[in-house]
């Protein structure tokens, strides 16, 4: 009876954080989801890029190097670089945004999934994965830091 009562309450509180939006515990809640367990959801086409691209994230902290030597930082090479591992690694990204599912609920995260959606729909699937790529920019900001953020600005598409 005490180890039915644990088991239930461990099955209450799965079933709780799976649903509310935290990370995915259970492949029940829907079953097209490809969160691994403890995963957090989905927050944006360059958040998914970063967390599944260690490429990148490589790149990223390389750009965070070279500006923190300041003007004489030449950021093109690692731009163009960036554009490169965009490209290449699109398609397995995709494959993971297109499941509506595996995004987050907050205002935010909502407009990013919307925005996706609606850009999917506009394309199509085939189009939006192997004749767009999405435009991830590195900003730099604060200039006694240069402090280097990403963000999303949208797809470029070849005809």
């Amino acid at each position: 009876m005490k180890y039915f009562l644990i088991l239930a309450i461990l099955a209450i509180w799965i079933l709780l954080v799976s649903t509310v939006g935290l990370p995915a515990v259970g492949r029940w809640v829907s079953s097209d989801s490809k969160l691994a367990v403890f995963e957090g959801r989905i927050a944006g086409v360059a958040y998914e890029f970063m967390r599944r691209s260690e490429r990148l994230r490589v790149l990223h902290a390389r750009l965070q190097l070279c500006a923190d030597t300041g003007p004489s930082c030449n950021s093109d090479p690692l731009l163009r670089e960036r554009d490169k591992i965009v490209k290449s690694e699109w398609p397995q990204v995709f494959d993971r945004l297109v499941i509506r599912d595996d995004w987050g609920g907050n205002p935010d995260t909502a407009r990013a999934r919307d925005g996706f959606f609606a850009a999917l729909k506009k394309h199509g699937k085939e189009t939006l994965r192997d004749r767009c790529v999405p435009v991830i920019s590195f900003r730099f900001t604060n200039y006694q830091g240069r402090l280097v953020l990403y963000n999303f600005e949208g797809f470029s598409c070849s005809q």
